[in-house]
């Protein structure tokens, strides 16, 4: 299993000199996790279930590589749909979460600008990545165990709501498939991004936070040596592996999204979201968010030029090979 919390509060460290406010609020989340789990899991014991949770194609999941829009595009949706997601409160209190996150509509009067420091959110209704959830239901890869404890978090999250629910996680681009066969109503959301620019916030990433995110386990215990070529190489095998869990589930089931053009055409984009998820999207709350590509060179001129040398490498000899 990942060592996210080691992970977390190295993430902690970088933000610290970048984003005081949030850096508290992970720094308490963090901390107050394990006992408000256990207060989450003992309340829950004792209340009402529901008999039977009826799933639909109102179930979403937000993949793609790192650095490719995904937070950004989750709080989006989170906030010009009417639905359900995993919140920082949830990862506090994920099976009483709904209850008192979604009790009334969310307030979005004052939002102007969707930020987050690599995948990290501030309040507790903003979104999470919830990858507790994730490595939940794979406990164990049998599909009917997968399914089951799938269809578990979903009672959890709608709390007797009929609303759809929205969940985004970027480090199971290599289990999306498995997935699926447990749950084939589910709807994949992959938002993309220019490779050249996804790789050099990945590489970003790196210098910042001290490791790269993600690493395929088959790379995984190769030394990094030239962090500007291992940024490419790890980046494109992530890419590969998503793409080909992609390849195994039916076109009907994803929505394919490229970031550059939902920052040119939001409206759009969430439409066919919403259409999809079979609710009504509230448009007029576009106008209140702040949407732009970034475009911005996010490294050196000489890391910048040495990726885009590299990734044209690899795609001459990929058209050699074909």
């Amino acid at each position: 299993m990942i060592d996210y919390t080691r992970k977390n509060f190295s993430r902690l460290r970088s933000s610290l000199s970048q984003n005081f406010k949030l850096t508290i609020s992970l720094f308490i989340r963090l901390t107050l996790k394990p006992f408000c789990n256990l207060i989450d899991k003992t309340i829950y014991f004792f209340l009402p279930k529901d008999k039977k949770v009826i799933t639909s194609s109102k179930i979403a999941l937000i993949v793609s590589t790192p650095r490719s829009g995904s937070t950004f595009l989750y709080q989006t949706l989170t906030k010009t749909l009417n639905t359900i997601y995993f919140s920082n409160f949830h990862q506090l209190f994920p099976r009483l979460g709904s209850k008192f996150i979604f009790n009334k509509r969310i307030c979005k009067k004052n939002f102007t600008t969707l930020k987050n420091f690599y995948g990290h959110t501030t309040g507790l209704r903003d979104v999470n990545e919830g990858n507790e959830l994730i490595e939940y239901w794979f406990k164990t890869r049998d599909t009917s165990g997968i399914r089951a404890r799938f269809l578990q978090t979903m009672e959890w999250f709608h709390y007797r709501s009929k609303n759809p629910v929205i969940i985004k996680n970027v480090g199971i681009y290599d289990r999306i498939s498995d997935l699926y066969h447990a749950v084939p109503e589910l709807i994949i959301i992959n938002i993309s991004r220019n490779t050249s620019q996804a790789v050099e916030s990945y590489l970003k990433a790196y210098y910042e936070l001290g490791y790269f995110n993600l690493i395929p386990n088959t790379i995984k215990n190769k030394p990094i040596i030239d962090p500007v070529k291992s940024s490419v190489d790890i980046f494109l095998k992530i890419q590969n592996i998503l793409n080909n869990n992609l390849d195994k589930i039916p076109n009907k089931n994803i929505i394919h999204i490229p970031y550059e053009e939902f920052c040119k055409n939001p409206n759009f984009y969430i439409e066919l979201i919403a259409k999809k998820l079979q609710i009504a999207p509230n448009l007029d709350l576009i106008n209140n968010i702040s949407i732009k590509a970034s475009q911005s060179q996010k490294i050196s001129d000489i890391d910048s030029q040495k990726i885009k040398s590299y990734l044209s490498k690899v795609k001459k000899a990929s058209k050699v090979i074909n």
